[in-house]
């Protein structure tokens, strides 16, 4: 998972109850859904409700506070202060606070500090967010980092994991990615993919066919099999 936790619900209905209405999910889990398999579809919704239902019981044990269940944000730190030239003993201790992640945040770094010498890189800051809804679905758009890159603004989406973008069907989720960047990007930039652990970045190529009226399409699968799933959980 990348950026926002799969779903956050931006009001509550009356009673206290969540209502579908309130539906808001992150690209990520967006993306990662579209390209699944029908059973794969099911499941990453149904993952979705129960890190839903445990992140509200830990926001109740902790008062609201204390509880982030973004597995990379020491990582986007660290990336940040790269760029921005802070000395790496002053950063390294941000990758190995917790055991569990130092393998996975090691590859994601030494692609980077790849990536930071094949280029002159300089930061501009970190990026913008916005939201694409449909119907009763919203998901927001959260590229991390805006880079100028040998002469040229990016605005960028990181991608921490194993799987190779740039081969099917993984690559139809970049493509879908970028599709969404694309439309919150400024005039004078170019939306990219920084696949972290290869030390590239994927930019948009040949567009996915008909893409907006794909995405509409699943956003309303989404929906129902999230209706379906909280009404046989009733």
């Amino acid at each position: 998972m990348l950026g926002l936790p799969p779903y956050m619900v931006t009001r509550a209905a009356a009673g206290g109850e969540r209502d579908v209405n309130d539906l808001k999910i992150s690209l990520t889990h967006f993306t990662d859904f579209v390209t699944s398999t029908p059973s794969g579809r099911v499941q990453a919704v149904r993952d979705a409700i129960r890190l839903r239902d445990s992140i509200d019981a830990n926001r109740r044990s902790f008062d609201g506070k204390g509880f982030n269940p973004d597995f990379y944000k020491p990582m986007k730190l660290y990336l940040s202060k790269a760029v921005q030239g802070a000395p790496l003993e002053t950063i390294e201790s941000l990758l190995f606070a917790d055991p569990r992640k130092q393998a996975a945040f090691r590859l994601c770094a030494d692609g980077f500090h790849k990536f930071l010498a094949q280029q002159k890189v300089t930061w501009r800051g970190p990026g913008r967010k916005w939201e694409w809804s449909s119907g009763q679905l919203t998901v927001s758009v959260n590229p991390e980092i805006a880079l100028r890159i040998d002469g040229n603004n990016w605005l960028l989406k990181l991608y921490f994991k194993e799987r190779n973008l740039t081969k099917l069907p993984h690559r139809t989720k970049a493509d879908l990615i970028l599709h969404l960047l694309t439309a919150g990007s400024e005039e004078d930039e170019t939306v990219g993919v920084l696949d972290l652990r290869r030390g590239a970045i994927l930019a948009l190529g040949k567009p996915v066919r008909d893409c907006e009226l794909l995405l509409r399409g699943e956003a309303v699968s989404y929906l129902e099999i999230w209706k379906g799933l909280k009404a046989a959980a009733a």
